[in-house]
Parts: structure tokens; C-alpha cells; sequence
């Protein structure tokens, strides 16, 4: 019988799903981050164990791999190099075909038909297709792009600690909550900023979210950029082509909140997740290798 594999390997955790040729799902299985930028040699164990985990699950041979198509979705994709050294280290499939994180999202919330994504977690990025037309929006990589990520949040709400512990602008539970998790000390954000990656940055995301709904004004103003931010994203993708629009991603409810009725109103739920998207990819007729990310 014919399987099918479908990979998401995100910044936060790579999932694996096995389904059979009529789409029932036959086992699961999930590992540890799986970001390019930790390395060919980190991610592809994380992607064997996945693999391996699903396999286990569905209670087969790990040497059904070597009879899977599969579709395996990267974050980090667009890494120069680094996705070359990573091929030769993949488990030995049937056939693959590999592309980024963002575009399995991209198909699993319109189940491969036209549309677009704007994916808002520790970074953002934008994803629409229109027939044999495929554009992305921004996703370049924090500090430089990923508006109203939680990266971009979280280092808006540093920028406005400092300020108010300068007597830049008053102090507020927002600024207060952020300098005691430094624990009161500014040395400590400079030593933390010399090593900080987006995802430090990010887990001060929460304190903003919080803040905000409790009508703190600098936490309101950092959300409301936030979703001006995502919003025009949405309508750049929308204007380039998709003819509806998800967001997904661990802030996107957050940001959504933040947005307008009519911009809120034009959003579509999506049908799936990045893993079933990986499955689609696995399931597409045409060349394998390396395609859009």
C-alpha cells in the first residue's frame, strides 16, 4: 500500500504525520525545534526522530520510509547552504519534496487550493498563491523584518523600558513588568541583548498581550501597531493575488483581536495545519526535490 509523509519542521518543534493513500492517518510523531539556523546536523535528527516516531506510532517498520513520498516543509529554508548540507543527512525516502515551513502552512489552510497566509509567532511572514503564482511578504528575519511578530513586540516593550527608566516617557505596569524581569537592573538588558535570539525576545510577548488587555497605554499602542503592521500584510497579499486570507501562528489571535471589524471580517478561518499541508505537498503530482518556499 502506498504511504504518504507529511513533515513540519518549525522554529518550535517538528511534527510528522503517516497517512495512507485514501488520507487516513496512520501514526504521529513529534521532536524538538527544527530551525535551519541550528544546523543541518540538528535538524535532520529532529526530522529522523519525527519520522521515526510517526512510523512507530502507526506500528510498522522504520524501512516503510524508504517507500514514503514525502513533503517536508523547513523553517529556515531560504538559508543559503545550509539546506544543501542538510539533503544528504535526510532519512532515505521514496521520493521527497522539500520546500519551507510557510508554504505547507500556506497549503494546509486552504487544503492546496488559491490563497494566502500571513503567519504571526516569533517572527511573521506572508504566503499567497494564485494559480501558478507564488509570493511572499516580509519574513526576512528579525530585528530587520517580522513586523508584529512577538520578536518585533517583545523588543518594542524593551525600547520602552528603557525609555521610561530614563524619564523618557512614564512609567506604566507595562515598563515595570518588563525592567523587574531583568531583574530591576539595566546592565542586565545589555548583557541579555549581546546574546538574545528572536525567541528571547518573543517570550516577552505575553507580558505585553497582558498588559494590553488591562488598558495599559504603551502595551495598547505596541498591539495596535502590531496589527496595523500584520493587517497591511494581509491586504498586500490579498491585492497581490489571493483571494482569501488565515492567519495562523501562536499570536495570531492576539494580533487579530488588535485589528479592525472590517479587516477581522475579511479573514478566513483556515482548514488545516502546516503538518497537513506537508501531507498535500507529499500528495502533489510533479517534479521532487527542492520547490517554493
Amino acid at each position: 500500500m502506498q504511504h504518504f509523509l507529511g513533515v513540519d519542521a518549525g522554529g518550535t518543534k517538528c511534527r510528522a504525520r503517516l497517512v495512507d493513500v485514501y488520507g487516513q492517518t496512520l501514526g504521529e510523531g513529534v521532536a524538538g525545534p527544527s530551525n535551519l539556523r541550528f544546523g543541518a546536523i540538528a535538524v535532520a535528527s529532529q526530522i529522523t526522530t519525527a519520522c521515526l516516531a510517526a512510523v512507530a506510532a502507526a506500528g510498522l517498520d522504520a524501512t516503510i520510509l524508504s517507500q514514503c513520498q514525502a513533503g517536508l516543509g523547513i523553517a529556515g529554508f531560504s538559508r543559503a547552504g545550509n539546506l544543501d548540507d542538510l539533503l544528504p543527512l535526510l532519512p532515505e525516502f521514496g521520493s521527497v519534496k522539500i520546500t519551507s515551513d510557510g508554504y505547507v502552512a500556506l497549503l494546509g489552510a486552504h487544503s492546496g487550493s488559491d490563497g494566502g497566509v500571513i503567519i504571526v509567532g516569533t517572527g511573521s511572514i506572508g504566503l499567497g498563491q494564485r494559480g501558478a503564482n507564488l509570493f511572499r511578504v516580509g519574513g526576512y528575519g528579525f530585528p530587520i523584518s517580522d513586523q508584529g511578530s512577538g520578536a518585533d513586540i517583545g523588543l518594542s516593550a524593551v525600547r520602552l523600558m528603557l525609555q521610561a527608566h530614563d524619564g523618557l516617557i512614564a512609567r506604566t505596569p507595562l515598563t515595570d513588568a518588563v525592567m523587574d524581569s531583568f531583574g530591576g537592573a539595566p546592565a542586565q538588558v545589555i548583557q541579555w541583548m549581546d546574546t538574545a535570539t528572536p525567541t528571547h525576545y518573543a517570550t516577552l510577548a505575553p507580558l505585553v498581550t497582558q498588559q494590553a488587555s488591562r488598558g495599559d497605554p504603551l502595551a495598547r499602542s505596541i498591539m495596535l501597531k502590531a496589527a496595523v503592521e500584520v493587517g497591511r500584510m494581509v491586504e498586500t497579499v490579498m491585492a497581490r493575488g489571493a483571494p482569501v486570507c488565515s492567519l495562523l501562528g501562536g499570536l495570531s489571535q492576539e494580533v487579530q483581536g488588535w485589528m479592525s471589524s472590517d479587516l477581522r471580517q475579511r479573514l478566513k478561518p483556515p482548514d488545516g495545519d502546516g503538518v497537513q499541508g506537508a501531507v498535500l505537498l507529499a500528495q502533489k503530482a510533479g517534479p521532487n526535490g527542492v520547490i517554493f518556499g
